[in-house]
């Protein structure tokens, strides 16, 4: 599991819905695939967990805002330090 999994995931659902709502729903189906590949690995599955999403949340929304913007008539750009 990856972040490339995850913006798969996030452009699948995006093209489904309209509002963010289904932000939460990946990570609820995400979790369960990671927690499983992280029991397989040998690792703390839930301390892993919270690691995982919580960095990948970040660059998800980071992700998301930078989409936003370069998909709409915006004449703005995106610079994250």
């Amino acid at each position: 599991m990856d972040f490339e999994d995850l913006k798969r995931l996030y452009n699948k659902y995006r093209r489904e819905d309209q509002g963010f709502d289904f932000v939460r729903q990946i990570f609820v189906d995400i979790r369960r695939q990671y927690l499983k590949e992280a029991r397989t690995q040998g690792k703390d599955a839930n301390q892993s967990w919270n690691a995982w999403s919580g960095k990948n949340l970040q660059r998800l929304i980071e992700y998301a805002i930078t989409d936003f913007i370069a998909n709409g008539d915006f004449p703005v750009g995106v610079t994250f330090a």
